[in-house]
């Protein structure tokens, strides 16, 4: 699992919850979507020096690098119907 975030001065962070022996793998950027683009680059350097294996990962976003990744696709009617029917989710004890 991948994690990105928002960070200090309006940067992205991307990391695994997973640790490895001898390596680590982290990205970042001034987007989610450069963060990402910089952990995959950090992938590929540990696969080519330090014998990393191969690897699939999933990326889990924390709110605001979701909302900074996908505010060009999203309408704000489209965002609005997403926040409520997290809360209904949320109210209904649903994951």
């Amino acid at each position: 699992m991948v994690v990105i975030e928002c960070a200090e001065a309006k940067s992205f962070s991307a990391y695994t919850t997973e640790k490895f022996d001898g390596f680590t793998l982290l990205g970042y950027g001034i987007s989610a979507e450069e963060a990402k683009q910089d952990f995959i680059e950090s992938y590929k350097e540990a696969r080519e020096y330090y014998g990393c294996p191969e690897l699939d990962f999933s990326f889990k976003y924390d709110a605001e690098s979701f909302l900074q990744l996908y505010r060009s696709k999203m309408s704000l009617a489209g965002l609005q119907i997403g926040t409520v029917s997290i809360g209904i989710c949320l109210r209904k004890g649903m994951p």
